[in-house]
């Protein structure tokens, strides 16, 4: 933002009449963005948001989304609505689920595009298209489960357009077109449902005012109330729930406000040098270790560098203009919920990630470009060139989570969470020798950390040494009282001993610890019917499935109870589907709904599931023997 907002611009390319830069900026994003479209596919937490997400599946699903916040990770339901139409229109291929992530990103950088032009803002088409092929943009863009971003940053800009509309490109407040107020309070909301960091937005109009006339009245804030107001609300639930629903609390999180301020302050700094030079860039960072003014007293230097940068810009206000300013407050305002100062779950591993400057780096950028524009005219689009070629060279690396791990590794070897999550990788996929080799290496980096002795545990059951198992467990326990999998985990390892009363008092822990845990009921259904308390354990089966419809052995185990030993048969088979519909590779489960519909004189469709199940497992017997006594 220059000091003169009319001068000539050398890169607006376009007047705003005009839209094929629109199109030169989408052709941007595919390019930079091709590897994803290719190759594409779901990582870490996508499985958790997406493809085990039971609430896609149905309409009940989609009301729960709405009106149960802790029915998804995150109470973003504008977002996992978009996730449930994608499920409806193409299932689990994460192509679809990519390319409107991308498109979304192309749909911002235009609108950002159109903002800068509507303000006068020097260098509009180079910004816009930074913001489009900027690397440090990858992971929210090619992380699927990052839809937030890009759907609350098109929903922001549109919001800012139609404020615009009311107030007036100058923000002279001379407008009575309510409906357009109206309008843009509700994109304001759809961007708050989409990602709580939106709630930026009423103070970023505020600094275009500032900036538009040096100065801010009660005229400009009044408008503005129920944009702060229903801001607050949003970012205050947001936090609550990270607290309590997402688990952001305990000693990882125990940071004086001084401490804070050391985090944040080099946190603005190390954001600042990654987008001037972004290379390497890691999916996870390195957690800054003694952030405290104790331990290292020279971190006081970054806050006092922030506050010294805003200081200096607003002395030279009156001669490079007030836009460096302003540029410089949005970018710091709209990173301040990512900053330190309210508890977020990555915090326990990294205190900084590309994906938090999605939105406040448009400050940096339009700075940048305006610099870049006076310096180097229409040359500074040259830029352009190799952050295309880091991006595209970034998007290979999200085309599956062992590979984004292993990238991740190359840049932060020592972070104990990147090698339980490779091994959790390797676990999936049965490869036990490397799950074995990265959980040794978790053990190794965090011996106090719970869920280490939790996954060598699982390590040691796998070996048969169960007395090892159980004192990992326990020393997991030990660490972490709250662990609701641990106490699940040996529970089962009991139940495999043929302890039951000590996998009862397991799984009644964790039930204490979290009534809804579909598992804890689940595994506890199982020690009951081992008991021969049938209605009991099929209580605890309703209860799991409740919590977790997806959850496809309790919905057999329900199914077979009901079917077998309550004979009803009729009251099965929707939750033999429900276990088929999440495992559908199960012989077992085909077989018995098969048994199921035979019991009903449903042959047809009995005889279509031993089939299945014969498919599935050709040696078993007896789905040749029913298909036999049915005359296939």
């Amino acid at each position: 933002m220059p000091s003169d907002a009319n001068r000539p611009d050398n890169l607006t390319l376009a007047t705003p009449n005009r839209w094929w830069p629109a199109a030169i900026l989408l052709g941007l994003v595919v390019i930079s963005y091709w590897p994803v479209i290719q190759s594409g596919g779901f990582i870490w937490d996508d499985p958790q948001h997406v493809v085990k997400n039971t609430d896609l599946r149905d309409l009940p699903g989609l009301a729960r989304i709405w009106i149960d916040p802790t029915s998804i990770p995150q109470y973003y339901p504008l977002v996992h609505t978009t996730f449930w139409i994608e499920f409806h229109l193409w299932g689990l291929s994460p192509r679809g689920y990519h390319i409107d992530n991308i498109a979304l990103h192309a749909l911002a950088a235009i609108l950002l595009w159109r903002l800068l032009l509507r303000l006068k803002i020097p260098a509009a088409f180079l910004a816009a298209a930074i913001f489009a092929v900027h690397p440090m943009q990858v992971e929210s863009v090619a992380w699927i489960t990052e839809r937030k971003n890009v759907l609350s940053t098109v929903f922001y800009l549109l919001a800012i357009h139609a404020y615009l509309n009311f107030a007036g490109e100058d923000l002279d407040r001379d407008s009575s077109r309510w409906g357009m107020y109206a309008l843009s309070l509700l994109l304001f909301v759809a961007a708050l449902l989409s990602k709580s960091v939106a709630c930026s937005l009423p103070a970023a109009i505020l600094l275009l005012v500032y900036w538009k006339h040096d100065g801010i009245g009660w005229r400009d804030v009044l408008p503005l109330l129920p944009f702060f107001v229903i801001g607050f609300i949003s970012a205050d639930l947001t936090a609550t729930l990270e607290r309590t629903h997402v688990g952001a609390s305990g000693p990882e999180w125990d940071f004086s406000l001084i401490d804070r301020f050391l985090i944040a302050g080099r946190a603005v700094w190390f954001y600042v040098a990654k987008f001037l030079w972004p290379h390497p860039l890691s999916f996870v960072y390195p957690r800054w270790e003694g952030m405290n003014l104790s331990a290292r007293p020279m971190m006081i230097l970054f806050p006092i560098a922030v506050a010294a940068a805003i200081l200096v810009l607003w002395l030279l206000r009156k001669e490079i203009g007030r836009g460096p300013l302003v540029a410089a407050l949005f970018f710091i305002g709209t990173l301040m919920p990512a900053l330190g100062f309210v508890n977020v779950f990555p915090m326990r591993y990294t205190f900084v990630a590309d994906h938090y400057v999605y939105v406040a780096c448009i400050g940096l950028i339009v700075l940048v470009a305006a610099i870049l524009n006076r310096l180097l005219g229409r040359a500074a689009m040259v830029i352009v060139i190799p952050l295309v070629a880091l991006s595209f060279s970034r998007g290979w690396v999200y085309r599956d989570s062992l590979t984004l791990w292993w990238d991740t590794e190359k840049h932060n070897p020592n972070s104990w969470m990147v090698w339980g999550n490779l091994g959790d990788e390797y676990a999936d996929r049965n490869d036990r020798p490397d799950a074995r080799r990265c959980y040794a290496k978790l053990l190794e980096l965090a011996p106090n950390e719970g869920v280490a002795h939790w996954k060598w545990g699982i390590v040691l059951e796998y070996d048969n040494n169960l007395n090892g198992a159980e004192d990992e467990f326990a020393k997991a326990i030990r660490l972490d009282p709250n662990a609701v999998p641990v106490r699940n985990s040996l529970g089962l390892l009991y139940i495999e001993e043929n302890n039951l009363p000590a996998a009862m008092e397991c799984f009644l822990d964790a039930l204490s610890i979290d009534p809804q845990n579909a598992e804890a009921h689940f595994n506890y259904g199982v020690v009951l019917e081992k008991q021969g308390n049938f209605p009991s354990a099929q209580y605890e089966y309703l209860m799991a499935v409740k919590f977790n419809p997806g959850l496809a052995d309790a919905q057999y185990n329900l199914a077979n109870a009901q079917c077998f030993h309550f004979h009803r048969p009729d009251m099965s088979l929707e939750h033999y589907a429900a276990a088929i519909a999440a495992n559908p590779d199960r012989y077992d489960y085909h077989f018995n709904y098969g048994q199921a519909l035979r019991l009903l004189g449903k042959t047809d469709e009995a005889r279509q599931q031993y089939q299945t199940a014969l498919r599935l497992n050709p040696d078993f017997a007896p789905a040749k023997q029913m298909l036999d006594e049915l005359g296939d």
